[in-house]
């Protein structure tokens, strides 16, 4: 008789489908960096994102200037991650003198 083996989905590599938004009004968010040690995308007009070769446990950083980074661990692959970003508050920029 074979031997069987069996993995759960997580533990194998996959694409990684996203969507950056803004958390108040819902709208997408384009141009914004999505951040992994392996590679950074940039998100497209619709605020959506894709990332390959993505496992359970890898950390990735979503930016774009005027939101507060957000940082994360994949803990299961879905279908589409929802990623909502607040705007930094105006007391959070610092002043740059020229």
């Amino acid at each position: 008789m074979g031997m069987v083996l069996a993995y759960p989905v997580s533990l194998h590599a996959q694409n990684l489908s996203g969507v950056v938004k803004d958390v108040f009004n819902r709208s997408p968010i384009a141009n914004a960096y999505v951040i992994t040690p392996k590679v950074t995308v940039l998100t497209n007009s619709k605020g959506q994102f894709t990332l390959s070769n993505m496992k359970v446990g890898d950390r990735l950083a979503v930016r774009i200037m005027g939101y507060e980074t957000s940082e994360m661990v994949i803990r299961q692959l879905t279908d589409t991650l929802l990623v909502y970003l607040n705007k930094k508050s105006y007391d959070e920029f610092q002043e740059v003198k020229l």
